[in-house]
């Protein structure tokens, strides 16, 4: 596996050019290049003969598309970076991920609340109609003793 295979350097070269050697005397050999910012297409132009992975996006995601010029087996393949997920991209996913949960803590929090305003509605009203049944109830004796009190009134004057 030859990793980071933008960074072109002398090192990486000789090795590059000793493992096409290689690659083409060995056909069990399989040799992955990768790299972020390789431009797959121009990087399979080499003399290898390749094996192109398609995007993980594709309708056909597990196919392999062969690029065959000479006929030998596949034996270099070749990973162009917008297959790769990169650590930006893994970043935004936590980033967004944790955006949805504290949203769903969010709502969560909401209907709990909505669901205590509720409960509480419910119980005012209750409180109200109980209130309103004491103010009738207390109107009615209210009235009884004014009623006792001029009988009272009434019965003192006439002794």
């Amino acid at each position: 596996m030859l990793d980071e295979a933008h960074e072109r350097t002398i090192h990486i070269d000789v090795l590059f050019g000793l493992l096409k050697q290689l690659v083409k005397r060995r056909l069990d050999l399989r040799l992955i290049v990768t790299s972020v910012t390789l431009d797959a297409e121009k990087f399979s132009t080499q003399s290898i003969p390749t094996k192109k992975r398609r995007e993980y996006a594709d309708k056909d995601q597990g196919k392999i598309a062969s690029d065959n010029q000479d006929g030998c087996s596949d034996s270099f393949s070749i990973f162009p970076s917008r297959t790769l997920p990169t650590e930006k991209d893994r970043e935004e996913l936590i980033a967004l991920k944790e955006q949805v949960e504290d949203l769903q803590r969010k709502l969560l929090e909401k209907e709990e609340l909505l669901k205590s305003v509720e409960i509480s509605k419910t119980q005012m009203t209750s409180m109200n109609a109980k209130f309103e049944e004491l103010k009738h109830q207390a109107a009615d004796k209210d009235s009884l003793i004014k009623s006792t009190q001029l009988q009272l009134s009434d019965a003192k004057v006439s002794v």
